[in-house]
C-alpha cells in the first residue's frame, strides 16, 4: 500500500497564453495556475517465480484511487472563450479508478549449445478498467458523468526477442498500446471526447563492444512507420493524422576506467 502525489506539469500550469488568429478564426493554448496535484492510494500484490537463471515469471493485481486527476480540455464556446475556436487548457477531474492486472514472463536459453545460449524471449502485457468522473455546471446545476481515465490504454502489451553475449547485446522489440482518451472537448458531452487511436510501434537496438573500454551501439525505432491518429468519438471521424518515419540513432562509447 502506498500513497502518493504528483504535481501538475509546468505547461499545464503556466498563466502564459499561446493565441493565434486565422480568418477571425482564434484558437488559443494555455495552463491553469489553479490546478491541484494528483493524489493516489495504490495498493499492489503480485508473485514472482524464477525458473532459471535471467528468467522470470510474474503476475501482479494493482488498483488505484485517484483525486485531482488533471485532463485536458477545450473551453472553446463557453465564458470568456465563447467567440474562440479552440480554447485548449487543463482542470481537475474530481476521481478516479483503475484496476489491473499485469502479467509478465523472460527467460535467457542459457542451458543451450552455443552459441544459441544467449537467445532472449520476453514477453508483458497489462489490462486495465478505468472510470473517472468529471463534470460541469448547466443552467446552474452541477452534472457529471463518467470518462475512462485520460491516457490511460485498456491494454498494453510488449514483445521482445533478443541475444546477448560478451561482444553483443541486441533487441528487437514490439510495442502495443489499446485507443486511449486524449481530450475532453465538451465536459458534458461524450460524443465530442478525442481519442488516439491503438498503435504498433516495432523497434531494433544493437550493443557491440569492440574492445573492453570501447562500444558501438544503433538504435532503429518505429521500423513499420505507425502513425499518430486521433479521432472524435468513432475512429471514422479523423481528427489528427500525423506520420514520422522511422528513426535511426548511431554512437560510439568510451569508458576509460
Amino acid at each position: 500500500w502506498t500513497n502518493s502525489i504528483v504535481r501538475p506539469g509546468f505547461a499545464q500550469l503556466s498563466p502564459g497564453q499561446l493565441i493565434e488568429e486565422d480568418d477571425g478564426d482564434i484558437e488559443a493554448e494555455f495552463g491553469n495556475p489553479q490546478l491541484k496535484s494528483l493524489e493516489s492510494q495504490n495498493f499492489d500484490a503480485g508473485i514472482e517465480y524464477y525458473p532459471g537463471v535471467a528468467s522470470v515469471i510474474s503476475a501482479f493485481v494493482f488498483h488505484k484511487t485517484i483525486d485531482n486527476f488533471i485532463y485536458q480540455t477545450d473551453l472553446a464556446g463557453s465564458g470568456d472563450y465563447e467567440d474562440y475556436k479552440h480554447a485548449v487548457t487543463y482542470a481537475n477531474g474530481d476521481s478516479a479508478e483503475i484496476t489491473g492486472i499485469e502479467l509478465a514472463a523472460s527467460k535467457q536459453f542459457s542451458s543451450l549449445p552455443a552459441p544459441w545460449n544467449g537467445l532472449l524471449i520476453g514477453a508483458n502485457a497489462t489490462l486495465v478498467d478505468s472510470t473517472a468522473e468529471i463534470g460541469a455546471y448547466d443552467d446552474g446545476e452541477f452534472v457529471a458523468r463518467d470518462i475512462s481515465m485520460p491516457s490511460q490504454s485498456d491494454t498494453s502489451a510488449n514483445l521482445m526477442v533478443g541475444y546477448e553475449s560478451e561482444k553483443i547485446s541486441t533487441r528487437l522489440s514490439a510495442n502495443y498500446k489499446s485507443s486511449y482518451l486524449l481530450e475532453v472537448t465538451e465536459p458534458l458531452e461524450a460524443d465530442y471526447d478525442a481519442y488516439v487511436d491503438d498503435q504498433l510501434q516495432l523497434d531494433f537496438s544493437l550493443r557491440y563492444y569492440i574492445t573492453d573500454s570501447v562500444k558501438v551501439h544503433f538504435e532503429a525505432l518505429n521500423l513499420t512507420d505507425e502513425i499518430y491518429y486521433t479521432y472524435v468519438k468513432n475512429s471514422r471521424y479523423n481528427a489528427q493524422y500525423e506520420t514520422y518515419g522511422a528513426t535511426y540513432k548511431l554512437g560510439v562509447s568510451f569508458m576509460l576506467f
